[in-house]
């Protein structure tokens, strides 16, 4: 049908894939940093556990535009920049000036954010189109019901309207085919 398959045939994707995973890979003009790893879901797949200080940066925010600002004032040319967590839209207005950061101050890095969609409203999804946000990635939990898929399937549609791209990104999870190749299709309708 057209998918294409990459990273040791362990990912797939339809249609286009993002340039921020392309520069990603790449390790070049590329930076994704979090406000905190602070979230209110427990995803069996999620790899912040692993990673260090990971106690601490559930409690404690840590200042992304600093970071961020650092980096240019060192000289470094970011292309492809992301925000995520955690989840990033605990701290909505954070996340807000984050962006609205970078384009004032980097106004040709390509922008992204990674989250679960659940905080999404038409108001924020308004404040994150105004700050010049280029990519929202939604996550999907299989092991939720399917009305809590439906509910991140009306937040994605609402999203294309405000962001320009749109992506989900969630493992194959065998004992889920059936239902993941129905939500791939819904996807694809959407």
């Amino acid at each position: 049908q057209g998918c294409r398959l990459r990273k040791g045939e362990k990912s797939l994707y339809l249609n286009q894939i993002s340039p921020a995973c392309l520069a990603c890979q790449k390790g070049v003009g590329s930076f994704t940093t979090f406000i905190s790893l602070a979230c209110h879901r427990h995803c069996y797949f999620c790899f912040n556990p692993n990673q260090e200080d990971y106690a601490y940066h559930r409690q404690h925010k840590q200042d992304a535009i600093g970071q961020l600002e650092q980096l240019l004032a060192e000289g470094m040319q970011i292309a492809h920049l992301a925000l995520t967590g955690g989840e990033p839209l605990l701290h909505r207005q954070e996340t807000i000036q984050f962006f609205q950061y970078a384009h004032t101050h980097t106004p040709d890095t390509y922008t992204r954010l990674y989250t679960s969609g659940d905080q999404l409203d038409e108001n924020l999804l308004a404040q994150l189109r105004d700050a010049h946000l280029q990519e929202i990635r939604f996550s999907i939990k299989m092991e939720d019901p399917v009305s809590k898929r439906q509910e991140s399937l009306q937040r994605i549609a609402r999203a294309k309207e405000y962001i320009p791209v749109v992506m989900v990104e969630m493992p194959v999870i065998p004992r889920f085919l059936e239902e993941m190749k129905e939500l791939l299709l819904q996807l694809d309708r959407l």
